[in-house]
């Protein structure tokens, strides 16, 4: 098996008190918490079995429901990995993804 050249990978992480708030926030129906560390915990044995380091990002609920406002997103699956991808793209740091600029380019029109 060939390995990618990936370094590492961010994973949401939420604590249980953020995990009620994401299901307070959220467009979509979420599994229960533990379903959600099991999985995660998968993920991340997944990764590591490839040699890809994973870390856990603490997610911010309201600055993500917020951000995701901002950017015209929904807070539901797709929204809440483009903010991931630009906060692991910030290095975890809200201020600097606040900072950041940032552009959907799932939006494009394909040519």
């Amino acid at each position: 098996m060939q390995r990618s050249g990936i370094q590492g990978a961010g994973i949401a992480w939420y604590t249980p008190r953020s995990w009620r708030e994401l299901e307070a926030v959220t467009d979509e129906p979420l599994c229960s918490y533990d379903e959600f560390v099991r999985k995660s915990a998968e993920h991340i044995r997944r990764f590591e079995a490839e040699g890809i380091r994973a870390e856990r990002i603490l997610i911010d609920v309201a600055h993500m429901a917020a951000w995701c406002k901002r950017q015209g997103l929904r807070v539901d699956s797709k929204g809440r990995s483009m903010y991931g991808a630009a906060l692991l793209a910030a290095g975890g740091d809200t201020a600097e993804l606040d900072a950041l600029g940032f552009e959907d380019r799932s939006k494009r029109a394909a040519h």
